[in-house]
Formats: C-alpha cells, sequence, structure tokens
C-alpha cells in the first residue's frame, strides 16, 4: 500500500484531553508511515505543539460554527492536500468536516470522544469511538453508521511508584477545567478532608472555562493555602509522578486517559465509579472506585488510602504489571491503523 495522506482535523482552540488525542493520533499515524497534515485553530495549542514541523499542520481563524469562511478554508487545505482520509475529532470538526468536504471525494471518519455524537456522523464513512461504551451509545442512536471502537492510547511513561509519601502528601488531579470533570467535587471533599485534621497538598492541573469559579471555590472553602492550579501540563508524567493519590473525580467519563497517564506514573488512583475508569480500573482492582458525585466518600477514600499506604502502593504496582500495556502508542496506534485499513483499501 502507498503511503496514505491523512487529514486529522481538531477544531478546539485550548489544551485538554481530546486535544492530546488528536495529537497521539498524528504521531501514531506518521509512526504507520501516513503523511499527516493536522488542521486546527491558528494559535491553539494543537498549533503551538506542532509548531516545530510546520508542514505539519495547517491553520484556521477561529469562527462562529455559522461562519462559511472556516469551512471554506478547510476545503481549500483538502484540495491542496488531497488525503485520502479525513480524521475529524468531536462534534464540531465531524460538522465542519462534512459541510465543507461533500463535494470532494474524499472518507470522513468521525471520531466520537463522548456520549454527545450528533447527527452530522451520520454521512461520515467510520465512527471510531474511544470506548465500548461510547460505540455502544452510537450504534444505538445511529444504527446505520460503522462503528470501529479504538480505545484511547498515549505515550505512556513508566514511573516507579513512590515507597515514600511526601511530607505533607501531595494529591492531584489533570483535566480540562469544566463542570464535567467533577472538580468541584474534589473541592467539596478536600475541605472535609481538612475538616478531620488531615495536611496534605492538592494540585488541580488544566485550562478551562470553570478556572475562575474553581478558584473561587477554593478560596470559600479555605483551601488557598493548599492548593495550586499551575494551568494545562504537558507532558504530564512529571506531575503525575509526584503524586501520592491521583483522584478522577468526574460526572462523566467516556474513557479517562488520564488515568492510565496516572496508573503508568505510578500513582495511586481513586476515580468516581463511571463508565471508563470503572473498566480502567477493572471494578476496584487497580484502584479505588467511589460513588459518583458524592464528596463525602471521596474524602472517605481519600483518607483511608493515606492511611493504608501499602494497599495503595500495591494496587498501584498491580496497575502498572497488568493494565497498562493496552493503551500505550504502538498498541494503540496498531488498533487505530486496523480500523483505517477498510477506508484506505479501496482508495
Amino acid at each position: 500500500m502507498a503511503s496514505p495522506r491523512i487529514l486529522n482535523l481538531m477544531l478546539a482552540p485550548a489544551a485538554g484531553g481530546l486535544e492530546s488525542m488528536a495529537l497521539y493520533y498524528h504521531r501514531a499515524l506518521e509512526a504507520h508511515g501516513a503523511q499527516v497534515l493536522s488542521v486546527g485553530i491558528e494559535g491553539s495549542w494543537f498549533d503551538q505543539i506542532l509548531a516545530d514541523s510546520p508542514a505539519a499542520f495547517a491553520g484556521l481563524k477561529a469562527a462562529s460554527p455559522i461562519d462559511p469562511r472556516q469551512g471554506w478554508a478547510l476545503a481549500r487545505i483538502a484540495r491542496h492536500f488531497a488525503p485520502d482520509v479525513v480524521l475529524a475529532h468531536g462534534s464540531r470538526g465531524a460538522a465542519l468536516a462534512v459541510a465543507a468536504l461533500s463535494r470532494q471525494e474524499v472518507r470522513i471518519a468521525a471520531v466520537v470522544h463522548n456520549f454527545r455524537a450528533r447527527r452530522a456522523i451520520t454521512r461520515t464513512a467510520l465512527a471510531i469511538c474511544v470506548s465500548p461504551a461510547v460505540g455502544a451509545d452510537v450504534r444505538a442512536r445511529f444504527p446505520r453508521v460503522p462503528v470501529a471502537v479504538v480505545e484511547n492510547f498515549a505515550p505512556l511513561s513508566r514511573t516507579p511508584p513512590r515507597a515514600v509519601a511526601a511530607d505533607p502528601p501531595h494529591i492531584g488531579t489533570l483535566g480540562r477545567l469544566h463542570a464535567e470533570k467533577g472538580f468541584d467535587l474534589l473541592l467539596e471533599a478536600a475541605a472535609q478532608l481538612r475538616d478531620r485534621g488531615r495536611v496534605f497538598r492538592l494540585t488541580i492541573a488544566g485550562e478551562g472555562p470553570a478556572a475562575d469559579d474553581l478558584k473561587a471555590q477554593a478560596a470559600r472553602l479555605g483551601l488557598a493555602d493548599r492548593i495550586d492550579f499551575p494551568g494545562w501540563v504537558s507532558p504530564p508524567e512529571r506531575l503525575l509522578a509526584e503524586l501520592d493519590l491521583f483522584v478522577c473525580s468526574s460526572r462523566t467519563e467516556s474513557f479517562g486517559l488520564v488515568v492510565i497517564e496516572a496508573m503508568a506514573a505510578g500513582a495511586p488512583v481513586i476515580a468516581a465509579d463511571i463508565e471508563g475508569p470503572r473498566i480502567l480500573l477493572a471494578e476496584g482492582r487497580y484502584g479505588r472506585l467511589v460513588p459518583p458525585e458524592a464528596p463525602a466518600a471521596l474524602a472517605e477514600a481519600m483518607a483511608a488510602a493515606l492511611d493504608d499506604p501499602k494497599a495503595s502502593l500495591d494496587m498501584a504496582r498491580l496497575a502498572q504489571a497488568e493494565a497498562i500495556a493496552p493503551y500505550d502508542m504502538d498498541a494503540g496506534g496498531t488498533r487505530l491503523w486496523t480500523a483505517l485499513i477498510p477506508l484506505l483499501e479501496g482508495r
């Protein structure tokens, strides 16, 4: 098979898990010999991270969803690059690709990262779903759309779990600062942990629309002297390897890539018992699960993990040994390439 040409479309302007996955798709496809052109918003995190490879990125100006100029620009880029396949990340990416490229002979694969897929995917050749739960959701709502489940993956950095906790213990999390991620629940739990007389440091790393609200909540709860908001941390492994406890307090999580990254970095994990983390943690074998949206239960789990560091470290070591190999770049890139082969063979 001659080297395929793949256009990788990501429209989000800020940094986050979805944006990171678009970058990992780019890298994985290059590793399989494809010519990849990523297209995103000028000046975005995606643009900046690919700045060392000018031929690998083409920029679109930020625009409202109803501004046709963004579609015209994408159509011009596609005519020049002549892709065999377009990977369109997220609902906005799929909608723009379908509208802009309908007159060009190109197969579009929508990458569905969550449970909010829209009808635009019915006009694509394939829905690439990041977890079995997302795949089931798309099949139920859009039964005529071909589905391939390609679970998320990352360039995992394995670090031995910390044998001795920091003083005070360092609790942390990472993700887009959005209500869905439940960082407000983590702050409530941290306040309850503090009220029990516990001393700790808390780091909430990320960027997003909830940043100001979270900082204000931390101040109201009297946590300002023990919490850091460092913004987006990339690559994440240095922060994750420093943690004595990683917490995923999300309200919804279709996969939970950062949970895998934390496991690879040797951090003991506590997560809400929801779709993605439940599977990644093997229903509690590789980390503690707590009921979602329950700050009191989360505080209790954090206290128990800190009180029994041996059990926490045992789970962290088991997670590294058994759970993370399917989610590294080699394994994930092979899954992605396999899913795309039917589209590439017909080019």
